[in-house]
């Protein structure tokens, strides 16, 4: 039985609410930030809005968006959807927020963009074919 993804992405970010309570100590958190107002440019609105922003839509509806469009998909295009989004992420980045990429970063994201690439194109092997070399060692190992 395939598990339901809206319940393995529960389950995950239960575990990472967990690890990220011990790494972030919220009960150091000075919680009355909350009540005030943050800037956002030149407008102020009341920080508890931001927060619920991140939550609520930056997370918990980017994921069932994500979630939702990831079974209508083909695994092949869900891959390339899935490495483009940092890419997107990056180009928005640099745009909006005239972020810049350091060389590291960069020569890692061509790496991790390469690998997916390869991924995306290899061929899988038809069932029952089987690599010729591979049946010859096995039938030497089993004379042995």
């Amino acid at each position: 039985e395939v598990p339901d993804p809206i319940g393995v992405i529960a389950y995950g970010m239960l575990v990472g609410a967990l690890v990220m309570t011990v790494i972030a100590r919220p009960w150091r958190m000075d919680w009355q930030v909350l009540g005030g107002q943050a800037s956002m440019g030149d407008l102020r609105v009341p920080a508890w809005v931001l927060l619920a922003w991140v939550v609520l839509i930056a997370t918990v509806f980017a994921y069932l968006t994500g979630v939702v469009s990831v079974r209508k998909l083909s695994p092949q295009v869900a891959g390339v959807v899935a490495c483009l989004e940092a890419v997107v992420a990056t180009v928005f980045a640099w745009i909006l927020l005239n972020e810049h990429l350091s060389t590291p970063q960069i020569i890692g994201g061509a790496l991790v963009l390469g690998g997916a690439f390869i991924a995306q194109s290899a061929r899988p092997t038809p069932p029952g074919a089987a690599d010729p070399e591979a049946v010859v060692l096995d039938r030497e190992t089993t004379r042995a």
